[in-house]
């Protein structure tokens, strides 16, 4: 017979507690399945799914398994990446984005994705110059909430550069009244790319002005003059499509806010 003291006592009461906790976080969990079937990828080719996260994630993850069978390593490669990094996948095989397996037979896979954008899985077989690979995936995202602070700091964020990129369209109405042109046809689309990189774009076919977070990240960290650093970029974006330029990276693939 084994004899708890109070001690032990104390310490299991606490672990059942935690666990009973523990259970009631994971029964609020939400899950969405991104991929649950068998398909093949012939050889020298690929195959992807995208999916959306519209929402900043309390603990979100993208977690599951692959298993590939065929030719002599039974491999493939998976792949998960935002949307700019799949844009840019396409054109170089050595970008890895948020998770690359490298060449795996079983690929187990939990890892986070908070941010909201458009995201890729992708299954790699370009590697294989002969052999069809036979892959089973079970991919699924799963989250704990929404962070609602971050989502209204977030959403503040993007109405106070709209409001600044309708007052540069507005002026520039006013002045094309002056002039006789028609150049700008409200409205001017604004567009945010969940990008680290400093940058943004324009197309002027589709009045599309796009701007990176990390250059609204690099602005905002210069205040007062923040509002004045994003109005200038706008507005030059804005220019770009007053004068019809084409943009030559129409590759930049972005998420609409």
């Amino acid at each position: 017979m084994i004899r708890i003291t109070q001690p032990l006592l104390s310490v299991a009461l606490s672990l059942v507690l935690i666990s009973g906790s523990l259970l009631g976080q994971n029964s609020r969990r939400q899950e969405v399945t991104l991929v649950q079937s068998t398909f093949q990828i012939p050889p020298g080719n690929y195959s992807s799914k995208a999916f959306q996260i519209p929402r900043i994630l309390v603990g979100g993850r993208v977690v599951g398994n692959v298993m590939a069978q065929g030719g002599s390593g039974n491999d493939i490669r998976f792949l998960l990446l935002t949307e700019s990094q799949f844009q840019a996948w396409q054109r170089d095989s050595q970008i890895h984005g948020i998770y690359d397996s490298g060449k795996r037979r079983s690929i187990v896979l939990n890892t986070p994705v908070s941010e909201p954008g458009k995201y890729y899985v992708v299954f790699d077989n370009r590697f294989s110059i002969i052999s069809t690979k036979n892959v089973q995936a079970d991919l699924r995202l799963i989250y704990e909430g929404i962070d609602e602070e971050a989502e209204g700091i977030e959403a503040q964020r993007w109405e106070k550069v709209g409001n600044i990129l309708g007052t540069l369209v507005e002026k520039l109405q006013e002045w094309e009244q002056q002039w006789g042109t028609r150049q700008i046809k409200p409205p001017v689309k604004l567009t945010l790319v969940r990008t680290e990189q400093l940058n943004a774009y324009a197309w002027w076919r589709s009045h599309t002005v796009a701007v990176t977070k990390g250059f609204l990240d690099f602005a905002e960290s210069l205040p007062p003059m923040s509002d004045d650093i994003i109005a200038g970029v706008l507005a030059h974006e804005v220019g770009h499509i007053y004068y019809r330029h084409g943009h030559a990276d129409m590759g930049a693939v972005t998420t609409e806010s």
